[in-house]
């Protein structure tokens, strides 16, 4: 297959779970015998050549092929967003049609494929899309929530209408693409995962006894829950409970909350979240909505147990065996979840943290998940291929 890759960025070069996300595809498509063109872009300026080098400093697979488009510079006021993401979707489509290859699809992330899908009549090729979390589908916790969301379901509602496919998580994340009218038969369930990095070296489950350690690792954005942790945490305060939690992401000074037992290390490289990771033993995620949050499948694989908020598809990973669900913006519902996790006995706790890592090996292995993805991808452009035939013999 020759596939087209589009993306809005590629971790390490951009932070989010879309782009890692990216960044897995990329890396395990290397390894195959597919041809991947990607076009992406980001907020820094950086040469195509540099970000290859990034990806593979051993060296830059033959069937891997990197295109950097700039990002369009738009002045920061509401709504700037969907502007920036139509005029890079249109930049895209002119580079579609004036290219030379011949794809057999294309592989869309978030709205990179915006222009194209309502402009496609020259491209006859399967566009598979993936919005990853649909958090403009999901529940709102304020009226700026709200309104963010309500103008990005317009260009969502297009892309998922006009998409031959739809990667998707599964859980309320699928049922969200049911609800919008999408055919059961064109969602591709697929999850992140773990790769090799997060397996080495093995770490141990079983913690110190004594004060329980929780890790918290988010963007200092509305929708990742740090406001609702923060005030949980006042509540413990108030109930004579300090448990350590370490905070990873840039919270600003006037946020944080002033005690021993609360540590912020700022934004961290992978190394130190895994470190961290081992050093901890629950891993905290209270957002308000998500798809797939990453960090969690990687904090388990390290045999952290989860307290989680029960948005997109993390019921899919957290099950009462393994950690805890929590009410989304539900203060009260995470205070007794880590009062739980602080307070059950280290056996216990040992147990979940061991069914937390096993589930995570057997399911959300990146291995595993590529090989399932790339069947289905190479059915999709084998079926169009034959129709393509069909047409033209007819």
């Amino acid at each position: 297959m020759n596939i087209l890759f589009l993306t809005d960025g590629i971790y390490p070069f951009a932070i989010g779970g879309m782009q890692k996300h990216a960044y897995y595809l990329v890396k395990n498509f290397a390894h195959t015998k597919h041809s991947l063109t990607i076009f992406t872009t980001n907020s820094q300026e950086i040469a195509s050549e540099d970000i290859a080098a990034k990806l593979f400093p051993e060296g830059i697979p033959p069937n891997i092929h990197i295109q950097f488009i700039s990002t369009p510079l738009i002045p920061n006021f509401p709504g700037h967003y969907l502007i920036q993401s139509w005029i890079y979707s249109k930049k895209i489509t002119h580079l579609i049609e004036s290219s030379p290859e011949k794809f057999d699809l294309i592989l869309a992330k978030g709205f990179t494929a915006w222009h194209l899908l309502l402009n496609r009549k020259s491209i006859n090729i399967p566009v598979i899309s993936q919005l990853h979390g649909l958090e403009m589908f999901q529940p709102s916790f304020s009226i700026k929530d709200w309104f963010v969301k309500f103008i990005l379901r317009m260009p969502a509602r297009a892309i998922i209408k006009n998409s031959d496919y739809i990667l998707s998580y599964g859980g309320k994340i699928k049922q969200l693409l049911l609800d919008t009218g999408k055919s059961e038969s064109q969602i591709i369930e697929q999850y992140g995962g773990i790769d090799a990095f997060w397996l080495e070296p093995k770490s141990s489950i079983y913690g110190q006894r004594g004060s329980r350690k929780f890790l918290f690792v988010a963007r200092y954005e509305y929708r990742k829950g740090y406001h609702i942790l923060k005030s949980a945490l006042i509540q413990l305060q108030k109930m004579g409970i300090w448990p350590e939690i370490h905070f990873v992401g840039i919270v600003p000074e006037k946020e944080q909350l002033k005690a021993t037992n609360y540590i912020y290390h700022g934004n961290q490289t992978a190394e130190t979240i895994r470190e961290l990771s081992d050093k901890c033993d629950c891993i905290l995620v209270p957002s308000l909505a998500e798809g797939f949050p990453t960090i969690l499948v990687e904090a388990m694989s390290r045999g952290l147990c989860p307290i989680a908020s029960d948005v997109g598809a993390v019921s899919a990973v957290v099950e009462g065996n393994n950690g805890w669900l929590i009410k989304p913006g539900n203060v009260k519902s995470l205070v007794n979840a880590i009062v739980l996790a602080n307070s059950i006995t280290k056996q216990e706790l040992d147990l979940r943290k061991l069914n937390a890592k096993s589930m995570v090996l057997e399911k959300f292995n990146w291995i595993n998940l590529f090989e399932t993805l790339l069947l289905q991808l190479e059915n999709i452009s084998d079926d169009n291929r034959k129709r393509s035939s069909g047409k033209e013999s007819k």
